[in-house]
């Protein structure tokens, strides 16, 4: 059998275009690629990563000839050749972990669309891909994320042409320094709750307005204009299950899931898991000392 080789390389494909060269002259199927062509969505192929248009899972031989900045790219890429019986080399990128779904959100979402948790539809890729995708798959508005996930500083409200052509290049300026993106729908909810999970327990959950609740017109928003900041007692059950499902399928024991509602369907939509959340407010509203439940919990 002729093995179909890919070689993937960080940068330009001039960096490899010898093996290309060579593999002609010696009979073999190589393909060339790029980390910054690694892809997938959770509404088309879900769970399968792409390079380009291709399933990594149709090569045999994946070479990573050099990572560079694109170590998450090679983490999710790695990940995928493991469960699919891939052969990577070296074998260093299947045998350490180099980059844990708790620090790159890419990994992340790839883990809850896996478990089937609900989550926005969304799409990973290069900046080009994601803003030619987005506007077939969910037209204006929709929102880009960074895939570093910090405290939704790095969010963008796309609801125009005018808006897409100045968002464009800046965050391609920012990919070419190594920032990763994923793009999503946007979900019309105007509140967005955090549950706080320790163990196998939802301990306490709170709600907040969302970010762009005033880009839309619903009824709940024109009901409560600024939102409401309350604690959630009790917590629904289908909320805990939901936030516990979650925790699970990103492999943590500790965290705050963010969930959303939709107003006109009620549908629940997991936005984030979070490894490290902040609980103040969780404390403020609860009246609940969590560093006292993490330690109860880490002393079982």
């Amino acid at each position: 059998m002729n093995k179909k080789i890919l070689v993937i390389v960080s940068g330009k494909l001039e960096k490899i275009k010898e093996f290309k060269e060579v593999g002609e002259d010696l009979g073999l199927d190589v393909t060339l690629a790029s980390f910054s062509d690694v892809n997938y969505s959770s509404f088309e192929h879900s769970g399968v990563i792409f390079i380009d248009s291709r399933s990594a899972a149709s090569y045999n031989v994946i070479y990573f000839r050099m990572v560079g900045k694109r170590i998450e790219d090679a983490s999710l890429l790695a990940l995928y050749c493991k469960k699919n019986r891939v052969r990577v080399v070296d074998r260093v990128y299947t045998s350490e972990l180099l980059f844990p779904s708790s620090i790159a959100k890419s990994i992340e979402n790839k883990k809850l669309i896996e478990a089937g948790i609900a989550i926005p539809k969304t799409i990973y890729g290069s900046v080009s891909l994601i803003f030619r995708k987005a506007k077939k798959e969910f037209g204006y508005p929709f929102v880009v994320k960074s895939t570093s996930g910090r405290k939704a500083r790095d969010a963008w409200f796309i609801d125009s042409l005018e808006k897409e052509k100045e968002l464009v290049k800046v965050l391609a300026d920012k990919e070419k320094s190594g920032m990763r993106f994923f793009g999503q729908e946007f979900i019309k909810a105007g509140q967005r709750e955090r549950v706080l999970v320790i163990g196998d327990k939802a301990v306490a959950a709170i709600t907040r307005p969302t970010k762009w609740r005033k880009k839309y017109e619903s009824r709940e928003v024109k009901q409560n204009p600024e939102g409401v900041k309350s604690q959630i007692r009790p917590i629904p059950s289908e909320y805990v299950s939901l936030s516990l499902s979650a925790t699970k399928a990103v492999d943590l024991e500790i965290a705050g899931v963010d969930i959303l509602r939709q107003d006109n369907t009620d549908r629940l939509y997991v936005l984030e898991v979070n490894a490290a959340p902040s609980w103040k407010l969780i404390e403020k509203d609860c009246n609940i000392n969590v560093e006292e439940k993490i330690l109860e919990y880490l002393a079982k």
